[in-house]
């Protein structure tokens, strides 16, 4: 009896967390070359990316109520790939993810 109470009490309190954190939005960085590359967002460099790699940063992390720049580059040498500009519209339609094209 003691064991079905402490299960239902736990299902009670982690159900609702679990479904607090389902619907924070994150950002997908997927880098499709073949060399690792950093993501820069106005000027913060906040993803190193390795090659064939996919990472997130959580919405609220970019601060994306705004227009944004997306700065890629390679990494170590820092040489420019590409710059864009995104807000949460844009990201919205492209269902939440950056590609770094080769």
């Amino acid at each position: 009896m003691a064991r079905a109470l402490r299960a239902l009490v736990a299902s009670l309190v982690l159900v609702p967390l679990a479904a607090g954190c389902a619907d924070r939005p994150v950002v997908w960085f997927e880098n499709q070359r073949d060399d690792t590359v950093t993501v820069s967002i106005d000027g913060d460099r906040l993803v190193v990316l390795r090659p064939h790699a996919t990472e997130y940063l959580p919405y609220s992390t970019a601060a994306w109520a705004w227009q944004r720049r997306v700065d890629v580059a390679t990494f170590p040498t820092g040489v420019p790939l590409s710059s864009s500009s995104y807000d949460a519209g844009d990201l919205a339609e492209q269902r939440w993810r950056i590609y770094i094209r080769p």
